[in-house]
């Protein structure tokens, strides 16, 4: 029996020569990822959707060795931070991250120079110094290990590096916009690329700096959300003034007031904005101002939309936007065109992939055959799994540690039926709707020691563990 012990490869088909006596029941293929899975689960009535979360789970778990790489199986396999931000989102909904998230952070924090940039990659092989500024996977990590797990050992620990990666982007924003973007919103469909099928993978819709900019108000309002709750009031007072000074430098250069446009109006730009618009509802302590004004987001949303059905359906958003496209056309009463978005099997779309005969998700929507970035097990737009969890299944802890949680699900005309499940630290939360004899049900189960409050028929209710079942009239 011969294993390797010191690397390992993905591959879909492997080729054994020069052993006459060998048989195709000789060779086993080891499934190896660092071991964090969870129970989490979920599944719905489409079967094109539950293809997509099993194809996204694999791709994760091909991806898991210590690090959280970007393939498995060409010569790169490294901890890539700008794809990582979205798909930290993603991750602690299949996945075990108590653990591994906070040694993420390490990784990225053993990285630092003294100005307090890092590097694209952590560990450093490769990839340029400073960082892009998309690379908000730093403080991703740390909330999200602070919201799933409850862990906030490793945002009080590495505030400080945290801190001095968001400094060292103000020191880059003269005018308090971020004055460099490498990547951006990357990897579009090829049409949405600044070079086209064979050129650079830049966004031509979305302007770089707007997402540098974006997640620099990201990390200042998260910064301040950390130092609200490891007791820092003068980091608190610090980040929430710089998080209004971003927004108002981000507003001046890309919003118009008088149309609700971002940038170009694309899609994604505009996606973007009112996710970010989302964030300080979410903080615990006094939050400066939404980075889009209150009284614009719905005709922000209405572009975003229109752009989309301007374009047949056809995306064009990256590796960040286009989880943030599927959750704002949910969140702002479009859920039907995102759900025909993720149902489309033409090209650019995850059921293209899976016509294709994928089982992992790609890392770029064209069927290519040359090896460079063509990775066809790659994590990055499985991000959109979150969606799955936090839309159609509707929950999204509130409180650290899913002491609390919101369950709001999405009822997508076409789809009569979803159930997810998430292992959390407390218990099994399990949340299943389905469409059937003229009614719409919603069951919930929540574990001992944790709050939900509901949102169904127009009307939220606040419960604690048990069984809880609504229903209504279609």
């Amino acid at each position: 029996m011969w294993q390797p012990m010191f690397t390992y490869h993905g591959f879909r088909y492997c080729e054994v020569t020069g052993l006459s006596s060998l048989e195709p029941e000789d060779i086993r293929a080891v499934a190896l990822h660092t071991d964090i899975q969870k129970r989490s689960s979920f599944t719905c009535g489409s079967a094109l959707l539950n293809a997509i979360q099993q194809n996204l789970v694999m791709t994760e778990k091909d991806n898991m060795h210590s690090i959280l790489t970007d393939c498995p199986q060409r010569d790169e396999r490294l901890g890539w931070m700008n794809d990582a931000t979205v798909r930290f989102e993603e991750t602690p909904y299949n996945f075990d991250v108590s653990r591994i998230f906070p040694k993420i952070m390490l990784d990225i924090h053993n990285e630092q120079r003294a100005e307090g940039q890092f590097t694209c990659c952590a560990p450093f092989i490769y990839g340029g110094l400073p960082a892009d500024p998309v690379c908000s996977s730093y403080l991703m990590a740390g909330k999200q290990a602070l919201m799933h797990c409850g862990e906030l050992n490793a945002v009080d620990e590495l505030f400080d590096g945290m801190a001095a990666w968001e400094d060292f982007l103000l020191s880059r924003s003269p005018d308090g916009t971020v004055d460099y973007s490498y990547y951006g919103d990357w990897a579009a469909p090829a049409y949405a690329c600044i070079g086209g099928e064979n050129g650079h993978a830049g966004n031509l819709e979305t302007d770089g700096r707007i997402m540098s900019t974006g997640y620099s108000y990201f990390n200042c309002v998260t910064l301040a959300d950390f130092a609200r709750r490891t007791g820092r009031p003068d980091a608190e007072r610090k980040y929430t003034e710089k998080a209004a000074y971003v927004r108002r430098a981000f507003l001046d250069t890309w919003f118009d007031p008088a149309t609700a446009q971002v940038g170009k109006g694309a899609m994604g730009s505009q996606a973007f904005a009112l996710w970010l618009a989302m964030l300080p509802a979410a903080m615990t302590s006094p939050a400066p101002l939404d980075i889009l004004p209150e009284e614009s987001r719905d005709a922000a949303a209405r572009l975003m939309r229109e752009d989309l059905v301007a374009h047949d359906y056809k995306i064009t958003t990256g590796n960040l936007c286009t989880r943030y496209l599927m959750d704002m056309l949910a969140k702002y009463g479009y859920v039907d065109d995102a759900y025909r978005v993720l149902t489309r099997e033409a090209y650019p779309s995850f059921g293209y992939m899976i016509q294709n005969e994928a089982t992992t998700i790609w890392e770029r929507f064209e069927l290519k055959k040359d090896p460079s970035m063509n990775s066809h097990n790659h994590p990055m737009y499985g991000a959109v799994g979150s969606w799955f969890y936090q839309y159609l299944g509707g929950i999204t802890p509130t409180e650290p540690g899913f002491a609390r949680v919101t369950v709001n699900p999405c009822y997508p005309e076409g789809l009569l039926s979803a159930h997810a499940v998430v292992d959390t630290v407390m218990g099994e939360l399990s949340v299943r709707w389905s469409k059937r004899y003229g009614k719409l049900y919603l069951f919930v189960q929540t574990p001992f020691g944790m709050t939900a409050d509901i949102h169904f028929d127009g009307k939220v209710s606040t419960v604690g563990a048990g069984y809880h079942v609504f229903e209504k009239t279609l």
